[in-house]
C-alpha cells in the first residue's frame, strides 16, 4: 500500500521527482564511476575457473631484489614437488613475433603480441574457447584472442584449423578464446595469440628456454587445492623456493599471493591506489552535498503537503505510519536516482575505459598496452544498490520525522506550522551546509579555471630544444642476440647504420630520456642540496639541440669508458659556483651514489643551457649528467632527423629490419611530440578535466540546493506573502524580501570561497617551487584576478537562475487564495 501511493504520490509531481531523481543520479552516478573504475583495477579477478583458487608465484632475494620470472627448470621443480597445487602453469612476457595471416604473404607480415605458455595452461586456468580447442602436448598450434580474431581475422569462424606464420614457422589455429578472457596479466595486456612453449626455439631461436637454467622469462601461477588455505600454500611455496637453484649466489625467499589481473599488491599501483582513493572521498563529498540538497527539497515539498498531513492525521493515521510513507517516497527516489546513476556510470566507464586504453597505445606507439574489462559485476551491483536504498533512506528520514510533526489544529485552520513567522533560525541550521557547498563549488571551479589555463598555455610551451624533429626508438637487443658482448655489438650495428641513414641527423641514449622520468637525491658529499642527475651517451646534447654555454660534451672513449668527468647546466653552476668558473672543478659524491656512478669524484668539463627535459610545465633545477656507454638491455635510442620525423619511421624500420628481420617486431618508434610531450600535457590536461566535472557537478548541486532553500522559504511564507499584497507590497519588494533571506547563505558561502581559492593558489604556488612537482598552471601562476571573477559571475549567473521560479511563484501569490488556504 505504501509503494503503490508513493508512486502515485511522485507521479503527481513530475517536476519535483524528476529534479530529485537528476540530483541522486548525478551523485550516484560519480560515485558508481570511481568505484567501478577502482574495482576493475584493485578488485578484478582472473577470467577463469574459481578465480579464488588462483595464486601467483614470486619472491625476493636476501638483498631485497625482487624476482617474478623463472626458469623451465623452476617450473618443472615446483609442479612436481608442490603439494598444495592442483596445477601450476608457466607464461611468458609479451612477445613481439612477426605474423602472417591465413593466406597472407610474407611482404604483409605485421608484429602480434604473444605469449608462451606451458601446455597445461588453458586446461588449468579451466578457460572455455569461443570456437576450437586448445593445445595439447608438442602441439605446434596456437590459441588466438578474441580481439585478434575479430579485428585481423574478420570474426570469421572458419579460421580454426588454418595456417598462420609466426617468425616464418606455419602453426594453426586450434582455437578462439572467448571474449572475457584477456590473459592473466602483468603486464595487464591481453596478447593476441597463445604459443606453447614447446615452439620456443622455433620462434625465439635466440635461447633455449627449456634447457638453459640460466634464462629466465616464465612468470609462475598456481591452482591451490580447495581445501588449502592460502597461508599453508604460501608456507610450502617458501620451502620450495629454499630448494631452488641460487640466483646471484642468493636462496630465493618464495611466496604465493592471491592472484588478480592488475595484480595491485605488487607495488607498481600505488599511485593509482592512493589517486583513487582520494577519488572516492571526493565523490562522496559531493553525494552529500547532494543528500543535503535534497533534503531541502523534501522539507519545501513536506511544507507544502502539510495540510494533507494534517488531514490524514486527523482521519487517525499515527505519525510512524506518515513517517513510514514518506520514507517510502524517499526510497523509490533513492532507487530510481540509483537506476539511472548506474545507467550514466556504465556508459562513463565504458568511454573512459576506451579512451584510456588509446591514449596509452598512441603515446607510447605500442610499447604499453593496456587490457581494462568495466563490464560491472556483482560487486558494482551490490555497491550501487545498497548506496541508492541507503541515501534515499537518509534522505528521508529528517523530513518526514519534521513532516509528521505537524500542527493538526493550526493547519486546519490554515496558519500553517509556522503561522507565517519568520523561519529564519531553522534555516540558518540548514544553510550552514549550503554556505559550504557554495564556497566548494567556488573553489573547485576556481582551481579548475587555473589548470585550465596551463593546459591552453601548455600548447605552446617551448622545452629549449628542438622537439619538432626528435623520435623516441626502442630497440630490444635481447631478442637477436643472446650474451651481453652480443647485445652491445647489436646495439652499435643499430646506431652505425641508422647514423647512415639521409633522414637523420644524429642518435643518442639516456637513462632518462625527455620528460620520461627522472632521478633526484642529494648526491654530493657533504650537501642537502638535492639536484637531479642522467647517464647519458657521448651525442646527447647534439642530438636534442642542446647548446653547450661553457666547456665541451663526452667523447666517445669518455662514455664508453665512464671517464670521472661531469656536465652540469646553467642552473647547477650557478647554484654551486655562483659567479665562478664551473670548468675544472671537482664534484664529491656521497657513498650512497656508487651504485649510480662508478667513481667517488668528477671534474666539471662542460655547462650545457638549462632546458625543460623533466617537466614540459618549468626548466629544469639544477642538473648533472654523466657518462654511460650502450647498455645491453632494453634501450630507449634518441633520434634526431633532418625532415619531419614521421618521414624517417619507416627507414628506420627498415634499418631495423635489415640488421635482422625479427628486430622490428621487438621494437617500437613514436614521436617525442606524440610520445612524451603528450603524456606532459595530459598531466595537466587530467587534473584540469576532473576538477572541472567535480566544479561542474557541484555548481548543479548548488543550483538545486539553492531552488530547495528558496522553494522551501516561499512554501512557509506563502501567507505573510500574501498579506504584504494585500498591504501593497509590490513584486520587487518581494523579490527582494526572499532573495535576501534565501540566498544569504549564498553570500557568505561566495565569500568563504573566494577566502578559500586564495588560500588555495598560496598552496599552489609553495607546491610549484619544488623540483619534483610539476607546474600544472605552465608559468600562469597560482593566482590570476580574471579566473577569479569570471568564475563568480557564472556562480552568481547560476544563483539567481535556481531562484527565478520560486521567486516568479512568490511573486504570483493570489492574496485571497494565499489567505484562504493558509
Amino acid at each position: 500500500m505504501h509503494l503503490r501511493y508513493g508512486l502515485r504520490s511522485l507521479a503527481r509531481t513530475p517536476g519535483f521527482t524528476a529534479v530529485a531523481a537528476l540530483t541522486l543520479a548525478l551523485g550516484l552516478g560519480i560515485n558508481t564511476i570511481v568505484f567501478t573504475l577502482y574495482e576493475s583495477v584493485v578488485w578484478k579477478p582472473l577470467a577463469v575457473r574459481s578465480p579464488g583458487e588462483m595464486v601467483r608465484l614470486d619472491g625476493r632475494l636476501a638483498h631485497g631484489q625482487a624476482v617474478d620470472e623463472f626458469s623451465y627448470a623452476d617450473y618443472q621443480q615446483i609442479r612436481a614437488e608442490s603439494r598444495s597445487f592442483d596445477s601450476v602453469v608457466a607464461t611468458s612476457l609479451p612477445q613481439g613475433l612477426l605474423c602472417v595471416l591465413p593466406g597472407g604473404k610474407p611482404e604483409d607480415a605485421e608484429v602480434a603480441q604473444a605469449r608462451l605458455v606451458s601446455e597445461n595452461y588453458f586446461a588449468a586456468l579451466g578457460v572455455k574457447l569461443a570456437a576450437g580447442r586448445a593445445f595439447e602436448e608438442g602441439e605446434p598450434g596456437v590459441v588466438v584472442s578474441h580481439s585478434f580474431w575479430r579485428t585481423r581475422l574478420g570474426g570469421d569462424a572458419a579460421v580454426v584449423g588454418r595456417e598462420l606464420t609466426l617468425q616464418g614457422v606455419p602453426v594453426t589455429i586450434l582455437g578462439v578464446a572467448a571474449e572475457e578472457f584477456a590473459g592473466t596479466g602483468l603486464p595487464p595486456r591481453s596478447p593476441d595469440l597463445w604459443v606453447p612453449l614447446s615452439l620456443q626455439t622455433r620462434v625465439l631461436p635466440v635461447a633455449d628456454w627449456l634447457h638453459d637454467g640460466n634464462v629466465r622469462p616464465l612468470q609462475l601461477l598456481a591452482r591451490r587445492r580447495a581445501e588449502v588455505p592460502l597461508e599453508r600454500a604460501s608456507a610450502e611455496v617458501a620451502t620450495l623456493g629454499a630448494r631452488l637453484p641460487l640466483i646471484d649466489n642468493q636462496a630465493l625467499q618464495l611466496r604465493a599471493r592471491a592472484a588478480t589481473y592488475f595484480q595491485t599488491d605488487s607495488g607498481e599501483f600505488e599511485t593509482f591506489v592512493t589517486i583513487s582513493r582520494l577519488l572516492m572521498v571526493a565523490v562522496a563529498l559531493i553525494l552529500l552535498i547532494g543528500c543535503v540538497n535534497l533534503v531541502n527539497l523534501l522539507m519545501a515539498r513536506g511544507a507544502a503537503r502539510e495540510r494533507e498531513l494534517a488531514v490524514r492525521r486527523a482521519l487517525g493515521a499515527a505519525r510512524w505510519q506518515l513517517i513510514r510513507q514518506l520514507s517510502t517516497e524517499s526510497l523509490l527516489l533513492g532507487l530510481a536516482g540509483g537506476a539511472s546513476g548506474f545507467l550514466l556510470s556504465t556508459w562513463a566507464s565504458a568511454w573512459l575505459s576506451a579512451s584510456l586504453i588509446a591514449t596509452v597505445h598512441r603515446v607510447t606507439g605500442g610499447m604499453l598496452g593496456l587490457s581494462l574489462d568495466v563490464s560491472p559485476d556483482w560487486r558494482v551491483f551490490a555497491y550501487t544498490a545498497l548506496l541508492s536504498a541507503a541515501t534515499g533512506i537518509a534522505v528521508g528520514i529528517w523530513p518526514a520525522v519534521r513532516a509528521s510533526q505537524v500542527d493538526i489544529n493550526a493547519a486546519l485552520k490554515g496558519q500553517g506550522s509556522t503561522g507565517g513567522r519568520p523561519i529564519r533560525g531553522r534555516l540558518s541550521r540548514r544553510n550552514l551546509l549550503l554556505t559550504a557547498q557554495v564556497a566548494a563549488c567556488l573553489i573547485l571551479l576556481a582551481g579548475a579555471g587555473l589548470l585550465f589555463r596551463g593546459v591552453w598555455r601548455s600548447r605552446g610551451t617551448d622545452p629549449g630544444f628542438d622537439a619538432r624533429h626528435m623520435l623516441l626508438l626502442g630497440v630490444d637487443p635481447a631478442v637477436v642476440a643472446s650474451t651481453p658482448a652480443s647485445r652491445a655489438a647489436l646495439l652499435h650495428r643499430v646506431v652505425d647504420r641508422l647514423n647512415q641513414l639521409p633522414q637523420i641527423a644524429s642518435v643518442a641514449m639516456a637513462d632518462r630520456p625527455p620528460f620520461l622520468g627522472h632521478a633526484t637525491g642529494d648526491i654530493l658529499k657533504d650537501r642537502r642540496d638535492v639536484v637531479s642527475f642522467n647517464k647519458i651517451t657521448e651525442r646527447y646534447f647534439d642530438t636534442l639541440g642542446i647548446p653547450m654555454v661553457a666547456g665541451r660534451a663526452f667523447t666517445q672513449a669518455e662514455a664508453e669508458a665512464e671517464e670521472p668527468v661531469v656536465v652540469v647546466n646553467e642552473a647547477a653552476a650557478k647554484s654551486f659556483w655562483p659567479g665562478e668558473n664551473p670548468l675544472g672543478r671537482r664534484v664529491e659524491l656521497g657513498d650512497w651514489t656508487k651504485g649510480i656512478a662508478p667513481h667517488s669524484s668528477y671534474t666539471v668539463i662542460g655547462v650545457a643551457k638549462t632546458v625543460r627535459s623533466t617537466y614540459l610545465s618549468k626548466d629544469d633545477a639544477a642538473a648533472f649528467y654523466f657518462p654511460r656507454p650502450l647498455v645491453t638491455s632494453y634501450n630507449l635510442l634518441l633520434v634526431r632527423t633532418r625532415t619531419a620525423p614521421e618521414r624517417a619511421l619507416r627507414p628506420a624500420v627498415a634499418a631495423l629490419a635489415a640488421i635482422d628481420p625479427s628486430l622490428p617486431a621487438r621494437s617500437s618508434v613514436v614521436t617525442l611530440e606524440q610520445g612524451s610531450m603528450e603524456i606532459q600535457r595530459m598531466m595537466a590536461q587530467a587534473p584540469a578535466v576532473v576538477s572541472s566535472a567535480l566544479g561542474l557537478l557541484a555548481l548543479i548541486l548548488a543550483a538545486v540546493g539553492i531552488y530547495g532553500v528558496v522553494s522551501y522559504l516561499v512554501a512557509q511564507r506563502t501567507r505573510e506573502i500574501g498579506i504584504r499584497v494585500v498591504l501593497g507590497a509590490r513584486p520587487g519588494d518581494l523579490v527582494r524580501m526572499v532573495l535576501r533571506e534565501g540566498l544569504t547563505s549564498v553570500a557568505w558561502g561566495a565569500a568563504a570561497g573566494l577566502i578559500g581559492a586564495l588560500a588555495l593558489s598560496t598552496l599552489l604556488a609553495k607546491l610549484l617551487a619544488a623540483p619534483d612537482v610539476p607546474d600544472l598552471t605552465y608559468g600562469a601562476g597560482a593566482f590570476d584576478a580574471a579566473t577569479f571573477l569570471g568564475v563568480l559571475a557564472v556562480l552568481t549567473a547560476v544563483v539567481l537562475a535556481a531562484s527565478l521560479l520560486p521567486v516568479r511563484r512568490a511573486t504570483r501569490v493570489e492574496p485571497i487564495v494565499a489567505l484562504r488556504e493558509e
